[in-house]
């Protein structure tokens, strides 16, 4: 192994000792002197890879919101317009799928113990691609398109925080299809009209 593995190596297993400690203990209470405690270096290593643990905190937090922007790479800017159902049901299973691949990652961090900021960086850059066909249709109020921008936003994250909150009670094909059905329908009509899930 070269001095970079090694070097890589390491950084990757003190990232894996935050997200760790951060299952029993709250992000904003981690000391460095717990985290190399935990991987058994001493503190000038940590501080070789890091200046401090906001900056671990902001490098955990990057890959994870990273991973979902990749699945917008390849999709057109209006893909909500665009996509048919089976394009877009698709969609939210990558989405899901890229999800699942780190899913302690997530849940630690969306969690009580996670930073409370994870979830607005979340819809902060995931905004970027969801719906911005909003922001240059001028034939509604600027004021309606940031709102109606915001509930499209907030919506799809928030269904993907429970289901990652409550996981494994819906499947990435269940949920997806449940984020299709209310992309396009609203839910108190789904409620109303008994809504249920293809299980078969």
């Amino acid at each position: 192994m070269t001095k970079h593995d090694d070097f890589i190596k390491t950084h990757q297993h003190l990232l894996d000792a935050v997200l760790a400690l951060m299952q029993s203990t709250p992000a904003a209470k981690i000391s460095v002197t717990q985290v190399v405690k935990y991987c058994q270096v001493n503190r000038s290593t940590f501080y070789l890879h890091f200046i401090d643990l906001p900056t671990a905190l902001n490098e955990l937090e990057a890959t994870l919101i990273g991973a979902i922007k990749i699945c917008f790479d390849n999709v057109p800017p209006d893909w909500m317009l665009r996509f048919d159902r089976k394009q877009e049901l698709s969609f939210y299973q990558g989405i899901l799928q890229t999800i699942a691949q780190n899913y302690r990652g997530y849940q630690v961090l969306l969690g009580k113990n996670g930073d409370p900021n994870f979830l607005i960086k979340m819809k902060d850059e995931l905004s970027k691609y969801l719906a911005p066909e909003l922001t240059v249709n001028h034939t509604v109020k600027p004021e309606i398109r940031l709102a109606l921008r915001q509930l499209i936003i907030s919506g799809l994250v928030d269904a993907i925080l429970l289901w990652v909150q409550t996981r494994p009670q819906l499947t990435i094909d269940e949920m997806a299809e449940l984020l299709l059905y209310s992309r396009h329908n609203a839910p108190l009509e789904m409620v109303k009209q008994g809504f249920e899930l293809d299980r078969n």
